[in-house]
């Protein structure tokens, strides 16, 4: 404690350990959130870039009168949303466990 009770606003050298694996721990939640925003927006643009300069995706039928572009945006695509999200989830839920953020119940 500081002066007039409040926390003193300095580290102590008994907390620089826990400072610096929580600051390691964190530098790997930005990086498991930066992958996965990249993959996201990397496969978000994809979709309209098909459409822009591949006929194939657009222009040419394979089931039913449906197109490549639109199977994949209605099927593949939503399973890879689901997909990703799992994935980050249990990746998210393990930086979380190091951290010792998890809830109890």
């Amino acid at each position: 404690m500081g002066r007039l009770g409040r926390p003193s606003p300095f580290v102590t050298l008994v907390e620089w350990p826990r400072l610096y694996q929580t600051i390691h721990e964190a530098t790997g939640q930005r990086k498991l959130s930066f992958t996965y925003g990249a993959i996201f927006f990397a496969v978000t643009l994809l979709i309209p870039a098909g459409s822009v300069w591949a006929p194939f995706w657009y222009g040419k039928t394979i089931w039913g009168g449906f197109t490549l572009n639109y199977l994949f945006v209605a099927l593949i695509y939503f399973a890879f949303l689901w997909i990703m999200a799992w994935t980050y989830s249990k990746q998210a839920d393990k930086l979380d466990s190091s951290l010792g953020l998890e809830e109890e119940g």
